[in-house]
């Protein structure tokens, strides 16, 4: 079987981890898409967003997927 995603798991570990970038991961919404390759971040509507492709992040080992959020994190939707 499939494994599938769970962006929650891996923002509780990131806070866990590394509570810093933990502690902004939780500030930011979350939206599960297939419309891009595998993430990004922008503001709509004054809301800071994370768009991530689950197909994308699923082949990734724990570290590397918080090493992705920090990356994204870093951008912050500018």
């Amino acid at each position: 079987m499939a494994r599938k995603f769970n962006i929650d798991y891996h923002t509780v570990q990131l806070l866990l981890q590394e509570p810093f970038w933990g502690h902004i991961s939780r500030r930011i919404s979350k939206i599960e898409t297939d419309k891009i390759p595998t993430a990004g971040v922008t503001v709509k509507d004054g809301d800071l967003r994370m768009y991530y492709n689950p197909d994308w992040f699923k082949e990734l080992e724990g570290k590397q997927v918080m090493g992705v959020f920090k990356h994204e994190l870093m951008h912050r939707g500018g």
